[in-house]
C-alpha cells in the first residue's frame, strides 16, 4: 500500500484535499467516485514532507484549530463543511492532510473523536475526551471552546516561564563565549610574558595556564564529553528510573520547586475542572488529567484520590495529605465538594494558580537578573585575577630591590 495525495470535487464544485493509502492510482479514482468525489489531481504523496521539521504540527496549530472550528460549529455551520474550510485554510500541509482525512472518517459515519483518536500524538486524550462528550451531549461548540481555551491558557504559561529564563541564558551563553575567547587568547599571552621573566606563577595562574593549553588542543574531546552527558542524560531522563527523578526535582528544587508544583496542580486541576463541567465521569476524569499533568509525583496522589473515590470518598482528603497541593486550593475544593459544585470549584482553584503562576515568573525574573549578573562578574574576576596575581608579585620583587 502507498500514500497518495488528491484533490477532488463532489457535485456542488466543492473543492476537498487529502491524502489516503491504496494499491494504485486507478483504486483511489474508483474510491473517490464511489463516495461521489470527482477527482481533478492524484499523486503519490511524498514522504519526506510529511516527517519535515517545517511540517511539524505545534500546540499552537492545534489550538488555533479548536478555536476556529468551536466559532464555526456554534456559528451553525456543519462538522464536515467547518473542516473542509479549516482544512482549505491551514498553511501547515501535513495538518492540512490530517484535517481532511479526518473529514472523511466523519463524513463516512465515523464519530469526530474516533476520527480524532487516530492521532494521539497531535490531539490528546484531554482533547478527545471533551470532543466525545460534547457529540454525546450535542455542546461540541461548548466543547472545543473549553478545549481552545485550556491549550491558549497552556502557551502563555509556557511563554512566561521561558521568558523568566531568557536572559540568563543568554548571558551565561555570552559568558561562555567571553571565557573561552580569554583562555584561549588572552592567557596565553600574559604566559609567555611570565615564562620570560621566570616568575613563580601561584596556584589560580597555573589551573587558568593548564585550561588555557588544554582548551585548544583537545577541544574535539570537550565536544565528544559534552555530546556524551547530553546523550547519556537523554537515556536518563526517558527511562523510568530517571523521569521519577527529574519529576521529583522540578518539584522540591530550590528556586523553581514552587513553581513546578503550581504549574503541575494548575494543569491537573484544569483539565480536571474542564472533565467535570463537562460531565465526565470522576474516575474516567481522573485518568485524563494525570496524563495531562505528566508527572510521576502526582500520578501517586491520583492513584490515592482514585482509590478514596472508590471507598466513597471525595477529592479532599487525599489532596490535603499530599505535599503539591496548596492549602488555598485544598480548602476551595473541599467547600465545592461539600456544596456539590465541584466543578465550578476547581476552576476557581485554577484561576487563582494561574494568578500564582504568573507572580511567580515576575519575582524569579527579578531574582535571577542579578544572580546570573553576580555569577558571571564572579567568573570573569576569577580569571582576571588569576591572569594579574604574577603580575603583583612581580611588582612586589621590584620593590624590594
Amino acid at each position: 500500500m502507498a500514500k497518495f495525495s488528491y484533490v477532488a470535487r463532489d457535485i456542488n464544485g466543492m473543492l476537498y484535499k487529502g491524502v489516503v493509502e491504496a494499491i494504485d492510482k486507478k483504486e483511489v479514482r474508483l474510491s473517490l467516485r464511489q463516495k461521489g468525489y470527482y477527482p481533478t489531481t492524484i499523486r503519490s504523496a511524498r514522504q519526506w514532507k510529511q516527517l519535515s521539521i517545517f511540517n511539524s504540527i505545534s500546540n499552537d496549530d492545534v489550538a488555533i484549530f479548536a478555536d476556529q472550528l468551536s466559532i464555526m460549529v456554534e456559528a451553525g455551520i456543519p462538522l464536515v463543511r467547518a473542516l473542509t474550510t479549516i482544512a482549505e485554510q491551514t498553511k501547515n500541509e501535513r495538518f492540512r492532510q490530517i484535517i481532511s482525512t479526518i473529514r472523511q472518517d466523519v463524513e463516512s459515519g465515523s464519530s469526530f473523536a474516533d476520527a480524532l483518536r487516530k492521532y494521539p500524538k497531535i490531539f490528546s486524550n484531554l482533547f478527545v475526551s471533551l470532543v466525545k462528550t460534547g457529540e454525546v451531549g450535542g455542546v461540541l461548540s461548548k466543547s472545543l471552546k473549553q478545549i481552545a481555551e485550556y491549550l491558549d491558557n497552556e502557551r502563555q504559561i509556557k511563554r512566561k516561564v521561558k521568558s523568566a529564563f531568557v536572559y540568563p541564558k543568554i548571558v551565561m551563553g555570552l559568558c561562555v563565549v567571553v571565557v573561552i575567547f580569554m583562555v584561549t587568547f588572552i592567557v596565553p599571552r600574559f604566559m609567555t610574558i611570565y615564562s620570560e621573566m621566570k616568575v613563580t606563577l601561584p596556584l589560580p595562574t597555573r589551573i587558568i595556564l593548564g585550561v588555557s593549553k588544554f582548551v585548544p588542543k583537545y577541544w574535539w574531546l570537550l565536544l565528544f564529553g559534552a555530546g556524551s552527558i547530553y546523550f547519556g542524560y537523554k537515556q536518563f531522563k526517558t527511562s523510568n528510573t530517571g523521569k521519577r527523578f527529574f519529576d521529583k526535582a522540578m518539584l522540591y528544587m530550590p528556586i523553581i520547586g514552587n513553581l513546578g508544583k503550581k504549574m503541575v496542580v494548575c494543569r491537573f486541576i484544569k483539565v480536571l475542572s474542564a472533565l467535570t463541567i463537562s460531565g465526565v465521569p470522576i474516575m474516567q476524569a481522573l485518568d485524563v488529567a494525570k496524563q495531562v499533568a505528566n508527572n510521576t509525583v502526582m500520578d501517586e496522589v491520583v492513584a490515592k484520590i482514585q482509590d478514596n473515590v472508590n471507598a466513597g470518598g471525595g477529592l479532599k482528603e487525599p489532596i490535603s495529605q499530599s505535599e503539591i497541593f496548596p492549602p488555598m486550593v485544598v480548602q476551595i475544593v473541599a467547600m465545592g465538594e461539600e456544596v456539590g459544585n465541584l466543578g465550578d470549584s476547581l476552576d476557581k482553584s485554577s484561576k487563582y494558580l494561574d494568578r500564582e503562576i504568573d507572580d511567580h515568573v515576575k519575582r524569579l525574573i527579578v531574582k535571577i537578573e542579578p544572580a546570573t549578573t553576580v555569577i558571571i562578574a564572579a567568573v570573569v574576576g576569577l580569571i582576571l585575577m588569576a591572569i594579574y596575581l604574577p603580575m603583583f608579585d612581580m611588582v612586589k620583587l621590584a620593590t624590594a630591590k
